[in-house]
Order: C-alpha cells, then sequence, then structure tokens
C-alpha cells in the first residue's frame, strides 16, 4: 500500500485508538508529514469523529501556520514522557550551558577528578533503590544519567532524611547533586551531601 500522506490519512486506514494517536504525535512520529505538532494535536478531535472513507479538509501547509508550534525543549519532553527515552538531544544538554555556569560538570568530566574533591552533577535520576544494611541504617543508591554518562550517587541516611522527598515523593525529576567525589575500582561516584531539583 502507499504511504501514509497525513495524519487523517494514517488514521482513516488504521482506525487505532486516539489515545495512541495522540502519543504517536507527541513523540514526533507524523513530523514529516507535518512538523507543527500542536496543530496536530489540535486537529485530531476532527480527525477522530470522522467516519470512514470520510474526506477531510487538509492542514494548512507549514508556511502557512499560525499556531506556534512547541518549542523544541518541550518536544523532547513529550518525547521523553511517551517513548521513555529522548530521541535527538539529551534532556541535560538543554541545560549543559547554564549548568557548566554554575560549576555542574558532566558526568564524563568526573573521570580524572581526585577522590574527596567537592563536586557537583545534575541529571535524570535511575533506578533510585535502598536495599536492606548490616547495620539497619538506611542508604539510597542511584544513578544520575547526563548527556555524557552516568554517575554512581550514594546517599546515606542524614541526607536522605532532608532530601528523600526528592527521590521518591510526587515530583521526581532531574536533580542537582553536590558531594565528595569517590572512586571504586576504575568507577567514580558522589557521596551525596545536598540535592535539589533543576
Amino acid at each position: 500500500r502507499a504511504p501514509f500522506a497525513s495524519l487523517a490519512d494514517f488514521y482513516q486506514r488504521t482506525r487505532v485508538d486516539r489515545d495512541l494517536l495522540e502519543n504517536l504525535v507527541r513523540c514526533g512520529a507524523f513530523d514529516r508529514l507535518h512538523p507543527n505538532r500542536r496543530l496536530l494535536l489540535n486537529w485530531m478531535p476532527q480527525v477522530v469523529a470522522s467516519s470512514p472513507g470520510q474526506r477531510l479538509l487538509p492542514l494548512p501547509p507549514p508556511a502557512g501556520e499560525e499556531e506556534e508550534d512547541f518549542s523544541p525543549a518541550e518536544k523532547q519532553l513529550m518525547e521523553y514522557a511517551v517513548l521513555g527515552l529522548e530521541i535527538e538531544r539529551h534532556y541535560l544538554g538543554w541545560w549543559r550551558e547554564r549548568l557548566a555556569a554554575e560549576g555542574y560538570l558532566a558526568s564524563r568530566q568526573l573521570e580524572d577528578l581526585p577522590a574527596g574533591q567537592w563536586v557537583k552533577v545534575a541529571g535524570l535520576p535511575v533506578r533510585p533503590h535502598r536495599p536492606p544494611t548490616r547495620s539497619g541504617r538506611l542508604v539510597v543508591f542511584f544513578s544520575l544519567e547526563d548527556e555524557t554518562g552516568l554517575t554512581d550517587v550514594t546517599v546515606f541516611e542524614d541526607v536522605y532524611q532532608r532530601y528523600g522527598h526528592l527521590l521518591f515523593g510526587p515530583e521526581v525529576g532531574p536533580l542537582r547533586v553536590a558531594g565528595r567525589l569517590v572512586r571504586r575500582g576504575r568507577g567514580v561516584g558522589v557521596t551525596a551531601r545536598w540535592l535539589g531539583h533543576l
């Protein structure tokens, strides 16, 4: 069969669920057919309400758009929300210039630093977990993902009591972490003394 010509053509031929259709728009699946995702989302009720075989008025061409599209950062957040990954640019890449100006290092920059140095890093928390310990004291481990790699972070109980809600609360998101650099064999990590939202 011929390639899909538009969002309407796709829906007429597949009749997918509306939520799936919306997610496909949000993650950029129709960008080559029409680059304005906001316009596509606003057009979707008309598309979904159409009956099989019904001809719809076409969307205006990109050059004639009056409705402003989502920003690149907004598009990336939508892609991450739908897919769980970034397609073109890591989320932290949008923040790197500002973070660098504030003294935050990328994970790759930690490799040549001495143990014990005070560092600041930022990224998306990955797999925070609280395994049982022999002492019975609470320790949280997670990785912080930025555009250059992963940094292992350890949070001991005293720090967790102040900042644990940032890892397990309702507003989990990108984090800033400050603490001491630690070395474990070839790996490096950070023992956190402070956490905050990005």
